[in-house]
């Protein structure tokens, strides 16, 4: 994820929470996934922990790719993002990430896969 699309490194709002690897990380470690409502405001512990999180860009890795390295030695790569054309979703998990965007405003004429 680029970090002109993702700027915040700390954040003080839901809206902001979006936008930052540090939150997203963190929310993401100790939650799973967020769902659209775990904006509405910000996890304390998740916060807590973003504050320990560092980012950094690498001209050498992709703009697809990412890299997470813990601080005893642990790495885990992505090199392609789910949903990217080199890695799409199954229609059973666009299916559940429409449903989760959209939630009850989803047309109800629209099948579940």
């Amino acid at each position: 994820m680029s970090r002109r699309a993702a700027p915040y490194d700390c954040v003080d709002t839901g809206l902001q929470a979006k936008f930052s690897i540090p939150y997203l990380v963190a929310f993401t470690w100790l939650n799973g996934p967020p769902a659209v409502s775990d904006f509405d405001s910000l996890d304390p512990e998740s916060k807590s922990l973003a504050h320990t999180i560092t980012v950094a860009t690498d001209p050498d890795l992709l703009e697809s790719e990412a890299v997470i390295t813990t601080k005893d030695g642990f790495r885990a790569t992505v090199p392609v993002a789910l949903g990217s054309p080199q890695r799409p979703m199954s229609d059973e998990q666009l299916s559940a990430k429409v449903h989760g965007l959209a939630g009850r405003r989803l047309d109800c004429s629209i099948p579940e896969s």
